[in-house]
């Protein structure tokens, strides 16, 4: 991943996790494990991936939802779904 795809995944993925979690932003680490370290309930993390599928514009599948434990899990596989780019609200490239 690049730096630039990294910082952004992080300036629009962080801000949606710490929404549903009693964590603040700086205190979500990318291996802390959402249930075990940051306090998230199963309908948290039900909450969360429809947020993420709505900034990203994508459909997460049930399946693919029980290997996301932690941010870089998600960080991956947003990466492996959108490729190299990801593309922000207004269709530009950040």
């Amino acid at each position: 991943m690049t730096v630039n795809l990294i910082r952004s995944l992080d300036q629009r993925l962080i801000p949606i996790i710490a929404k549903h979690i009693t964590a603040s932003e700086d205190m979500i680490a990318d291996d802390a494990c959402l249930v075990d370290d940051l306090g998230a309930d199963s309908l948290d993390v039900v909450e969360l991936v429809m947020d993420i599928e709505d900034e990203f514009g994508i459909e997460i599948a049930d399946a693919d939802m029980s290997g996301m434990e932690t941010p870089a899990d998600i960080k991956r596989y947003l990466h492996k779904r959108l490729g190299d780019q990801v593309v922000g609200e207004q269709g530009e490239v950040v």
